[in-house]
């Protein structure tokens, strides 16, 4: 995927711990995942995002967590 369109409440978590920490607040449409994520980390934020109704997305260069409200 390329280009998502992240205009409006969006922001950018530096950590698993910050992710998990917007996610979990519901304040946001969508998170950008700005950091080299493993894959424990992935699969620790794709299991709390089924549970919370969002999805992990690839954008250019990165991740996106994109919550049921976007």
């Amino acid at each position: 995927m390329t280009g998502l369109k992240t205009s409006g409440n969006g922001a950018s978590a530096e950590g698993v711990s910050e992710a998990l920490e917007m996610l979990r607040s519901g304040q946001h449409r969508y998170i950008r995942l700005d950091w080299n994520i493993g894959s424990d980390e992935f699969f620790r934020l794709a299991s709390a995002c089924a549970d919370a109704g969002a999805e992990v997305k690839q954008d250019t260069g990165a991740f996106v967590i994109v919550t049921e409200e976007a």
